[in-house]
C-alpha cells in the first residue's frame, strides 16, 4: 500500500507463537520522525477492530476478510 506521504507500506498477518516486547527491534524503530510504536492487544472480532484507528485504513478490512475466512481463528 502507498500510503499519503508517498511511502510503501507493507502489511503482514502473521501467527505469532511466542511474544516478547522486549525483543522488538527493526528499522523503523530506529527513526525518530516515525512516532511511537504502541502495542496493543485486542480481540479478533469485527467490533474490535472497527474501534480502533488501524493505519493505514485498508487494514481493517484486510482483517475482517481475514476473520470471515477463518484465517485468523484456525490453529496448526
Amino acid at each position: 500500500m502507498t500510503n499519503g506521504s508517498g511511502e510503501t507500506e507493507y502489511v503482514y498477518l502473521a501467527r505469532i507463537q511466542e511474544w516478547n516486547f522486549a525483543d522488538r527491534s527493526g528499522l523503523d524503530f530506529q527513526r525518530d520522525d516515525r512516532g511511537g510504536y504502541i502495542l496493543d492487544e485486542l480481540p479478533l472480532t469485527p467490533e474490535a477492530i472497527a474501534d480502533v484507528n488501524l493505519l493505514p485504513e485498508e487494514l481493517s478490512a484486510i482483517l475482517c476478510e481475514a476473520l470471515d475466512h477463518g484465517d485468523l481463528l484456525a490453529t496448526t
